[in-house]
């Protein structure tokens, strides 16, 4: 299992080793840092650590500890919900291009995909902006994906914990050694 940081594109932190389809990690990070775990590299679980033991189960995504984590567990799972509804969409447009299809082909196909992501678009916009306006008291807009779409009104409010968020991981990444202790513990590889 790898540990990433979530607020730079899932820059890799350290590995984790797994033994019987367990593990567990101890180790420090600045206050309301997101983090991330993945056994792929392309699929990662994000937590807070907010100071709180967190239990991950890779296999399902399901993130259990804080009140805080379980909300930003709930809010990133749905809104990969959403995003798996665009790939379905997208997935048909790859395939012709792995098979050589030509360019008139791969524009239709485009065309056609374009009309479909719109509604999906349009939900993923709705459910942003719902995120951002329930979450304005904590650190879940500020999450790589709910921070996607943002009113210019809640901007503000937002930017305020993106700031933080910043300062915190540049703070972790100039070798300080003041931040909180995360636990992360896990009953599934």
């Amino acid at each position: 299992v790898i540990l990433t940081d979530a607020a730079t594109r899932y820059t890799p932190i350290d590995t984790i080793k797994v033994a019987n389809g367990k593990f567990t990690y101890q180790g420090k990070a600045q206050e309301n840092t997101f983090l991330g775990l993945t056994t792929n590299g392309q699929h990662h679980v994000i937590f807070i650590a907010d100071g709180t033991p967190v239990s991950v189960d890779m296999s399902t995504s399901i993130v259990k500890g804080s009140a805080l984590n379980e909300k930003l567990n709930k809010v990133d799972l749905h809104l990969d919900e959403i995003n798996g509804k665009g790939m379905k969409l997208i997935e048909p447009y790859m395939n012709a291009q792995k098979e050589g299809k030509s360019e008139k082909e791969l524009l239709e196909l485009s065309a056609s995909i374009t009309e479909g992501l719109k509604p999906i678009q349009d939900e993923m916009t709705a459910y942003c902006k719902q995120v951002n306006k329930e979450n304005q008291d904590n650190v879940i807009p500020a999450s790589s994906k709910a921070h996607l779409v943002i009113d210019y009104e809640d901007l503000e409010a937002v930017s305020s914990f993106t700031g933080e968020f910043t300062a915190a991981v540049r703070k972790e990444y100039a070798g300080t050694d003041d931040g909180l202790t995360i636990k992360l513990e896990s009953g599934h590889p």
